[in-house]
């Protein structure tokens, strides 16, 4: 049996590394954004986050501040090295304060889908 081993050298190239802020996005409203998903916007031509928005800098009874939230949105034309706030999802499918959670988009065959976990209402432990 032969191996053969081929060989390619490619010249080098100089690239400029940047170092991401840490962290790497703060949600301007409740500085609480978690459990991030990140997807390339084909429309935008741009790198947008989903998040849930959590409301960490809110004073509440035991873990109250991770109820209530929505999904938040931040995108990115700079591939991630600085990020802009775009809001927060209207997702209401029923009366009331609902809690929305760690969201999760697929783009397949030009559609989007997101799967998020939902709470009925709003709770504090």
């Amino acid at each position: 049996m032969v191996v053969v081993l081929l060989f390619c050298v490619l010249p080098a190239r100089t690239q400029t590394l940047h170092l991401a802020s840490a962290p790497l996005f703060r949600c301007p409203v409740f500085d609480g954004a978690a459990d991030p998903t990140v997807i390339y916007n084909q429309n935008e031509k741009s790198w947008w986050m989903l998040y849930t928005q959590r409301r960490a800098n809110q004073d509440g009874a035991d873990v109250a501040y991770c109820y209530g939230s929505k999904i938040g949105v931040a995108s990115s034309s700079d591939h991630g090295v600085t990020w802009i706030y775009r809001g927060a999802l209207d997702l209401a499918i029923e009366p009331g304060q609902n809690t929305f959670w760690a969201p999760e988009v697929v783009f397949d065959n030009g559609v989007y889908h997101m799967y998020v976990a939902y709470i009925q209402g709003v709770r504090n432990h």
